[in-house]
């Protein structure tokens, strides 16, 4: 049964559950094929954790929460992770 999303109410190192994972797809790749992209992560005790399935730079990785989220955070941590999340980009 679907327990829905979990929140263990910690607003300064939040953990939620369960994972998150996006999957899209874009442009044909050289056999033809649709290029699939992945990220699949978890948020816990404050920290994103991608999984190794995940198709981006930070697969495997562990970057930090934005002590806020809005625009005016300062953490090169989660600012690099955006970026780097190349499936985030529209296709030419």
């Amino acid at each position: 049964m679907d327990k829905g999303w979990g929140f263990d109410g910690n607003f300064d190192f939040p953990t939620f559950t369960p994972s998150i994972k996006v999957t899209r797809t874009t442009g044909l790749v050289s056999d033809g094929t649709m290029k699939k992209h992945v990220c699949h992560s978890f948020v816990t005790s404050g920290k994103i954790r991608y999984l190794t399935d995940c198709t981006h730079k930070l697969s495997g990785q562990e970057v930090n929460l934005p002590d806020e989220f809005t625009n005016d955070f300062n953490t090169e941590d989660y600012t690099e992770a955006v970026e780097r999340l190349d499936f985030r980009k529209k296709p030419n």
